[in-house]
């Protein structure tokens, strides 16, 4: 079969080396440290090919950034290992659950962690599309899971507040993660302990969910 039109896999290869050392070293340095040249070096790339395929560095960035989450969502989607038919609590643990793989898978092409914790720490100009085009639809899942978890009774300010609740306690293991293993040494972030981890934020949660809907109910 030949190549579609305009198609060329040397530029592709390009392309796709300058993402994959761009992730690496945002991740790893942050958008600020981290210089054309020392992405092209690791891309074995010239100057030019940034300017080619995505005009400049924060060009670049911005691409990064979708790529990873792209791959990241496509592996870990909210609703991952749900079966037909969920009950509210299955989409809670599910969503709680992808969201810890998300942030700490540590296979050798899972960027998205890192990079969204740097985002986050020290934001750039991409933060305003990530927000928009990642993270809001992501949360809106969640607010939709809580809706049904709490019922009526309780007003969407205490909803906004369980979902901060929720989504902190896994940001806590991405962001905390220097201290959390010199505070517990016999942690090494196995999928085992994520996990455990999912489960225990899960059914703390939930028990507090069922305490704020009994309030609401009264």
């Amino acid at each position: 079969m030949s190549d579609p039109p305009h198609a060329n896999p040397r530029s592709d290869a390009t392309r796709n080396r300058l993402l994959r050392a761009g992730a690496e070293l945002f991740a790893t340095r942050g958008f600020r440290s981290t210089t054309i040249r020392a992405i092209c070096t690791r891309a074995r790339a010239n100057l030019a090919a940034v300017n080619y395929h995505f005009r400049d560095k924060d060009g670049l960035y911005r691409a990064v950034l979708k790529d990873s989450l792209s791959r990241a969502f496509e592996k870990y989607p909210p609703t991952w290992g749900l079966g037909p038919d969920p009950t509210p609590d299955d989409r809670l643990r599910a969503w709680i659950r992808a969201f810890f793989y998300r942030l700490l898978d540590d296979a050798p092409d899972a960027f998205h962690g890192p990079l969204l914790a740097r985002e986050m720490a020290s934001p750039t100009p991409a933060l305003a599309g990530l927000v928009e085009g990642v993270l809001r639809p992501v949360i809106e899942i969640l607010h939709d899971i809580l809706r049904d978890l709490l019922g009526p009774g309780i007003p969407p300010v205490a909803r906004n507040a369980v979902v901060a609740s929720v989504a902190g306690q896994v940001l806590f293991y991405r962001h905390c993660r220097p201290v959390i293993e010199r505070l517990n040494p016999e942690i090494r972030y196995s999928r085992e302990d994520l996990e455990r981890w999912s489960e225990h934020v899960a059914r703390f949660c939930l028990a507090g969910i069922a305490s704020l809907r009994a309030q609401g109910d009264r």
